[in-house]
């Protein structure tokens, strides 16, 4: 039984080994790639934070060393907000926003009126609109007249 604990012990350590020195070597291979890092623009400090990710555990691939380096500099930067986080609009710019759209609107409405006014069709509207009203004013003007002499009819017979 003994002989299985030394086995299993030793098998432990071994891979903890090459784990640790995979590690080492995909960081070794990116700080090696100055192309990479000058297009990456990786900072020294960045550079310092990346050595110690072993602590966070191994490293398997240039992906991982990647995520790493955008989780640093998300920790350097905390004054920018998460990607998925709306910011609060200026809640003053947009009402004057809407009301200068507003009033351009009503601008572009009472223009389109004015130019229908002054076209033909538009006059015609207009003279329609003026013989209607006067129409309207004669016939309340009828009923108030056939109201009184209904009442005086009413009035002057004899009891």
């Amino acid at each position: 039984m003994s002989d299985f604990k030394d086995f299993k012990k030793s098998e432990i350590s071994d891979h903890s080994t090459d784990d640790q020195s995979h590690s080492n070597g995909i960081f070794a291979e990116f700080c090696a790639d100055r192309e990479t890092n000058a297009a990456l623009g990786v900072t020294a400090e960045e550079f310092q934070e990346l050595s110690r990710a072993s602590l966070l555990g191994t490293l398997t691939s240039k992906d991982d060393l990647l995520f790493m380096l955008r989780q640093i500099r998300a920790a350097m930067n905390p004054t920018a907000p998460p990607s998925n986080e709306l910011t609060t609009p200026n809640i003053n710019y947009l009402a004057e926003t809407m009301r200068l759209k507003a009033l351009a609107k009503l601008d572009e409405l009472d223009l389109k009126a004015d130019l229908r006014r002054k076209s033909p069709v538009g006059r015609v509207e207009a003279a329609l609109e003026r013989v209607s009203m006067r129409l309207s004013l004669a016939r309340i003007l009828i009923v108030q007249m056939s109201q009184k002499l209904a009442r005086r009819s009413v009035s002057s017979r004899p009891m």
